[in-house]
């Protein structure tokens, strides 16, 4: 694993560099894949909507008790990808889930 000096640590922890649009995702009520874009080290995952929603970041689909939780109405979740991971999202009728890709600035 490589090691990173304190700065580069938490530039890729904490602060927000967009790459990439932000998308909104609705309806979406079987697996859904998202492709990480080229650059990406991190995703801004929130359900906007009414719906819980599950996601999954090993290629697997998600099901209704297995995958990450994405409580409706929750507050923006960061995840850490790696380029080539996919996201692969489920939810119910009227799910909404918005996307914005971050990377290292």
């Amino acid at each position: 694993m490589a090691r990173y000096d304190d700065t580069s640590l938490l530039n890729a922890a904490l602060w927000w560099t967009r790459c990439g649009s932000h998308t909104q995702y609705t309806a979406i009520t079987s697996a859904t894949t998202i492709t990480t874009p080229a650059g990406a080290v991190k995703a801004m995952l929130q359900n906007t909507s009414t719906v819980n929603l599950r996601y999954r970041t090993d290629g697997g689909d998600p099901t209704v008790t297995v995958g990450f939780s994405l409580p409706a109405g929750a507050a923006p979740t960061v995840v850490p990808v790696n380029i080539g991971d996919t996201l692969i999202v489920i939810g119910a009728s009227g799910a909404i889930l918005d996307v914005q890709w971050g990377q290292v600035s």
